[in-house]
């Protein structure tokens, strides 16, 4: 039975009841697609009340209600016809409150905007771009400077698969150089992680969240993540915390603070960013970083 939610106005951001997983719980973009193609059970490309909530009861273990689910299905459906298209899906597990008004990606690092830039680009939502899509992200990464030859030149490194298409963990591999640190780790036969993350940090309870880190991330990915730290005794807090030599940026004071808040602040907030970082940025670097690996093993 078609469920019709109330109207009664609703935040734009999560809906989250206290202790309860929301959709920004599922993972990466990938997943996110999958799960939408999941819970579509009649395959007719937009999710239903019905079929929304009984999402909602599966991440939540049945701990959810329907009062929830009308809620949530109210700030979803942007167009109010009642369902929800992956699109709408897409743009509120993703929702970034730091955009401008023109949509401008404001306080975000370069690897967060090629997230959003391929989410974007991905236009018939499969979870991969075509050459044509690839060349139009390339353009708005590269305004003026990207020119449909270039594509010609680098696809076929990118697309480490051979699979006509770039995925997102190609696309990282690429822009970030995750597929040129991997040789080194392939053809020597070293042993060590694939990734590093660094953290600048003052003295005190920073380092021992930064220690505790490294613990967790090493029963959740073995030795194929590690943890460094650079530690200043004029600062306060954790001011930085980037991969990939700096290139790769999660989280900056600098840049980041003037438009959303610091995630390090409370031990709440400090479980949310571990969580995303565990559930998303991390298996997406890693899934690029042995893609590099096994092409580098091949040449």
């Amino acid at each position: 039975m078609k469920r019709v939610a109330s109207t009664k106005a609703t935040s734009h951001h999560v809906v989250r009841s206290t202790n309860k997983a929301t959709l920004k719980d599922i993972g990466g973009y990938e997943k996110v697609l999958d799960t939408f193609r999941r819970y579509d059970a009649d395959h007719n490309g937009v999710m239903s009340y019905g079929e929304l909530h009984k999402l909602m009861r599966d991440l939540n273990h049945g701990k959810w209600t329907e009062a929830e689910s009308d809620r949530l299905l109210l700030a979803i459906d942007k167009n109010r016809n009642g369902t929800i298209d992956i699109n709408e899906f897409v743009s509120y597990v993703f929702d970034n409150a730091q955009e401008d008004a023109n949509c401008a990606p404001r306080g975000m690092s370069d690897y967060e905007r090629v997230l959003q830039q391929f989410r974007q680009f991905d236009i018939n939502r499969n979870g991969t771009l075509d050459r044509a899509e690839f060349t139009r992200l390339m353009q708005m990464l590269q305004p003026g400077r990207w020119l449909p030859e270039h594509t010609d030149s680098v696809f076929a490194a990118v697309d480490l698969n051979n699979s006509g298409e770039v995925d997102l963990d190609e696309l990282v591999a690429y822009l970030f150089g995750v597929k040129q640190e991997l040789p080194r780790h392939a053809k020597n036969g070293a042993s060590g992680p694939y990734i590093i993350v660094e953290f600048t940090i003052g003295p005190g309870r920073p380092e021992i969240f930064v220690q505790q880190l490294a613990n967790y991330w090493r029963k959740q990915f073995g030795e194929d993540v590690a943890v460094s730290r650079v530690l200043k005794r004029d600062v306060n807090g954790i001011i930085k915390v980037s991969a990939q030599g700096g290139d790769i940026v999660f989280w900056d004071d600098a840049s980041m603070l003037p438009y959303r808040g610091n995630p390090f602040l409370t031990l709440e907030s400090l479980k949310v960013w571990r969580d995303e970082m565990t559930r998303r940025h991390l298996p997406a670097l890693l899934q690029g970083a042995r893609a590099g690996s096994r092409a580098a093993s091949k040449t």
